[in-house]
């Protein structure tokens, strides 16, 4: 497992929202030689494993779709909202990375098993994000700088990218901007449930920037973190790469909700890992429209799931590779 650098050690000139909007303005679109050609050599019988080997080929630009290096990428930030319900963000979201680092998860003996990269990114852990009650969590700077730091998980060679998030409270900023941007209250996405304060808050923010409804940026700006913006960005990343996306919590479907929610294609490259057990993280999938790989009750959102789901995945190359030899 590897920590990249820090996403304050990687600054240079400053980012800015105008090159992500340009970005999304020119996705490249699926290969549908490639997805086509992967169709007709499909097995009969293998059903939906015939179908993910189809998004993988179309996706990835070639006839054989491969998983031969994976990558599953952890992102780490401390929301300041969280502050106002008498918890220590930093102090969580610093003991849920050393957990990480030491290797005393599950998702550790995971990657190990899939022989898969397991990268952790920090994103000034140290200092959490504003209180998205009494302001915008994050400056226009320091947002896009995050998408720009998201997009450095994408490098040549990978051909799935998974996205988890191990942020504490990271429901706060992935409820508001769900609540925000679909609309309801935040009872409707977090379930009714969940604590009457975190509701409140929750709430609270997005009357205080419904606002920035319009403009899928300024919402993340004003209501996210620094996890989801550089998901978002390494989402983005991956569409230019070519590398499909896997998602697996309630961070990564908020990025992709953002994405989404300025053009409606920007998602077309991603899969989602799991069927959450988490009221939020299932509700956010329903909504982006997508069919999980699995259902196993899994809630945790840090990767597990998406490891998981690189099993079912390789199943499907393997189940191409069959194919492609018979005919």
């Amino acid at each position: 497992m590897a920590q990249e650098p820090r996403a304050e050690e990687t600054r240079a000139e400053e980012p800015h929202f105008g090159e992500i909007r340009r970005m999304l303005g020119d996705l490249p679109d699926i290969d549908r030689d490639a997805a086509s050609a992967a169709g007709h050599a499909a097995l009969p019988g293998t059903g939906r494993l015939a179908t993910l080997a189809r998004f993988l080929a179309g996706w990835q630009g070639r006839t054989a779709p491969q998983l031969n290096h994976p990558r599953l990428t952890l992102f780490a930030a401390s929301h300041g909202a969280a502050a106002a319900l008498g918890l220590d963000p930093v102090a969580a979201s610093e003991a849920s990375v050393k957990r990480f680092l030491d290797g005393e998860t599950p998702l550790n003996r995971l990657a190990e098993s899939l022989d898969s990269d397991l990268r952790i990114y920090e994103l000034s852990v140290e200092l959490a994000s504003g209180d998205f009650t009494q302001g915008p969590a994050l400056e226009e700077a320091d947002c896009a700088r995050a998408m720009t730091y998201g997009m450095i998980a994408v490098e040549p060679g990978i051909d799935v990218l998974a996205l988890a998030s191990i942020s504490a409270e990271s429901q706060l900023p992935a409820a508001a901007l769900a609540t925000l941007l679909l609309g309801g209250m935040a009872a409707d996405w977090c379930g009714p449930s969940t604590d009457p304060a975190r509701l409140a808050l929750i709430d609270k923010a997005v009357s205080l920037h419904a606002g920035t409804r319009a403009d899928p940026l300024e919402a993340l700006r004003c209501l996210g973190g620094l996890d989801i913006a550089a998901m978002a960005g390494a989402i983005l990343a991956c569409r230019f790469a070519r590398t499909p996306v896997l998602i697996d919590g309630i961070e990564g479907l908020a990025a992709a909700l953002v994405l989404r929610a300025l053009e409606p294609t920007a998602i077309q490259h991603c899969l989602l890992a799991h069927a959450s057990a988490d009221p939020l993280a299932a509700a956010l999938g329903r909504a982006l429209g997508f069919e999980p790989l699995l259902d196993l009750g899994i809630s945790t959102g840090d990767g597990v799931a998406s490891a998981t789901a690189l099993s079912v995945l390789r199943a499907a190359c393997a189940c191409q590779i069959a194919a492609d030899q018979r005919n």
